[in-house]
Formats: structure tokens, sequence, C-alpha cells
């Protein structure tokens, strides 16, 4: 199938079954990693016994691991579609008027905070992202990131007001939250710059905090691109940081490990209580930044 008897097939399905396909994926993808223990635990309590007809012959991990495989799938045609200007309006390899890539980071955006999916909790968070090529990953949640910033300092940056001294050099982020719907026209792979990125989640902690429901939730967020930096370093592949470069990215990383932190201990409400998960993240992320390439 070529990429455009795919793209009719996507027009054809609709985006309200897109969503429902997308997410079944990410339920079975989560609900695979929390049953683990628990399987493992009636593994071991029970015999082994044949199953009945008309049974499921998987296990949760094994759907949990076949799930992970379609998302990946889509992610990496779609990618390429991408990077290969088949989303691009004015090219001549033009496939779609939609950039599918781009609706789906737009869908998971919103499965993450959804808690009827689970991925609202930073375990569920941590299993989807883990499910994810590193730098597939990493877009996702630079574009989750960006998305919390639009909400948090208003759609675009004249709405600023008082807040601008503070996060006024962080403007780009409105327009990477912008992407998430008018991303049909791009020439490559969209990368999203980490360092203002990373700024955002600890230049007011306190409001980081509010916009993403807990400690824990920002913990698994830091975890998660440091472990996506960390890995597309090792392979050799280039992280987007602009001109500051992964020494910058790193201070910046290690900037908001350390403001998550002090959140964790001089928090009042129940949002700023450290879970086992969070710490960790928190613990991890430090140890994946100190292995990044320059200072901080």
């Amino acid at each position: 199938m070529n990429l455009h008897a795919l793209s009719a097939l996507m027009q054809s399905v609709g985006l309200e079954k897109q969503e429902l396909l997308l997410a079944a994926l990410v339920r079975l993808i989560v609900a695979g990693k929390a049953d683990a223990v628990a399987d493992l635990a009636a593994a071991e309590e029970e015999p082994e016994d044949d199953a009945p007809a008309g049974a499921c012959v998987f296990t949760h991990q094994e759907l949990a691991a076949l799930a992970a495989r379609v998302l990946g799938l889509m992610m990496r045609l779609f990618g390429a579609a991408e990077g290969a200007g088949a989303f691009l309006a004015t090219g001549k390899h033009r496939s779609s008027t939609a950039n599918y890539r781009m609706k789906l980071d737009a869908m998971l955006v919103k499965l993450i905070g959804n808690d009827d999916i689970a991925t609202g909790r930073p375990e569920s968070l941590r299993a989807l992202l883990c499910s994810l090529a590193p730098r597939d990953a990493l877009r996702l949640l630079s574009l989750h990131a960006a998305s919390k910033f639009a909400k948090t300092y208003g759609a675009d940056a004249s709405d600023l007001g008082s807040f601008s001294r503070v996060v006024g050099d962080l403007t780009v982020l409105h327009e990477v939250h912008g992407m998430l719907s008018r991303g049909s026209d791009l020439k490559a792979f969209y990368e999203v710059n980490v360092i203002p990125v990373l700024a955002s989640l600890h230049r007011e902690p306190a409001r980081a905090v509010k916009a993403y429901g807990s400690v824990n939730h920002l913990a698994v967020v830091l975890g998660g691109l440091a472990a996506a930096m960390h890995a597309l370093v090792a392979r050799g592949e280039e992280v987007s940081t602009g001109p500051g470069g992964m020494a910058a990215a790193k201070e910046e990383l290690a900037a908001a490990l350390r403001a998550v932190a002090a959140q964790s201990r001089e928090g009042k409400d129940s949002s700023c209580e450290l879970s086992r998960c969070g710490m960790c993240e928190l613990i991890t992320g430090q140890m994946t930044m100190m292995a990044l390439p320059g200072t901080a």
C-alpha cells in the first residue's frame, strides 16, 4: 500500500474512529505494564492449564507489546512521510492535505492528560513513553510541554502580560503549540528545540506543578525528556537545541530537576507529594543528565 492509498484510507476512516483506535492502543500499552507484576504472581500460584475454547491466548504483556508495535509503526510511517515532504502543501510529492503524523501527536497529547485512559497517572505515562522510539517520545513530550505553556500563559505572546519578564523569551512555545493544529505544511520531520521546553518547566515551578497537576507528572516528563535526549546522543543523532547546544540543554535540564525536587520539599498541598515513581524519575533523570555531553 503506497502513501496516497493510506492517506485515502485515513480520510475514509474519519477522525473520531482514528481517536478511538489510538485510545485503544494506549489502553492496551498502559494496562499491559500495570498488570505485569500481577500476572507474574498469578502465574506462580496457578498451575498451567489449556486455555478454554475461544479464549484470548495472549497475555496482557503480549497485547501491550503488540499495541506498542502498531503505534510505533504508525508513527514511523507518517514520520518518514513528514520527513520526505509528503505533507508539504507545495511539494511535488504531496500526498494529503492533512499531516497525519502531527494528528497522531495531537491525539496523544490529549490522551496524556486523560484520566479515563489512565495516562494521567505518572506510572502510566512512563509506560507509554517507554513504548515509543526516542525521537518520538522527545517530540511528544515537547509538544505536551508547549500545550501546557500555552494554556498557562495564554494563546500567544500578547497574553503574557506581567509574566513576560519571566517567560517572555519562551514565546516560541506558542508557535510549537500551534503546530498541533497547523502541521500540514512541513518540509522535514518536525524537531522541537528542547531548551525552551526545559526552561518552561522551572521558570515558575509552582505554576508548572499546577499546570501539570503534580510534581510526579513533571518528574516523569523530565525523566522522559532526559532519557530520550541521552538515547539520541548515544546513537549519534542530533537533539534540537538551537545555538545553545547540548551544554545549554544540560543546564536547563539540571535546573528543572532541582526546581521539581524543591517543590516536592516546599510545596504545601498533595500535588507536591513525591511518589516512589516520581522519586525514581528524578534520580534517573539526574543520572542521565550527568551522562549527557557538556557541563551543568
